[in-house]
């Protein structure tokens, strides 16, 4: 089953081959319009960065990530608070977006809240999961050119 979140994020990025592969599937096609529908619902500046993420995610700087489950599950349970809370740094602005459980601050101002925090917090799993793709797959990159390097005299 594929996360709604990272179904947004394939979309965003424009991912073809993942996203034809997908769309074979009707449950899957039916996520992707109501995906689409509710996108089209948010602000433009969320979307527009949402997409920068989706596009960009080494210009995004994910603090407190190792709490991001923690932080998700105290935002369903109310008993359940946390002093660590994720951050998304913007390398580019300089701006640091600050997660809570109600709302989203930038120095202070709330800027997102409601439905636009899920949204941005489901996605900072997203860029989450992407690192960590991307690192995984620049260490073995790294280990085939130690290999390659290694037997490349016997070529």
């Amino acid at each position: 089953m594929i996360k709604k979140s990272d179904l947004l994020f394939a979309l965003l990025r424009k991912s073809r081959m993942p996203l034809m592969e997908m769309y074979k599937d009707d449950v899957v096609r039916e996520d992707i319009i109501e995906l689409k529908y509710q996108y089209s619902k948010l602000r433009s500046e969320l979307r527009n960065m949402l997409k920068t993420m989706a596009n960009d995610i080494e210009r995004f700087e994910l603090i407190n990530s190792e709490h991001y489950r923690t932080f998700v599950y105290g935002m369903s349970n109310i008993s359940h608070k946390h002093t660590f809370k994720p951050s998304i740094v913007d390398k580019v602005s300089g701006k640091v977006f600050d997660l809570t459980e109600t709302e989203v601050q930038v120095n202070g101002v709330s800027v997102f809240s409601g439905d636009e925090l899920h949204v941005l917090v489901l996605f900072f799993g997203c860029l989450m999961r992407a690192k960590k793709n991307q690192d995984y797959a620049i260490s073995e990159f790294k280990k085939e050119e130690e290999i390659k390097n290694i037997l490349s005299e016997f070529n």
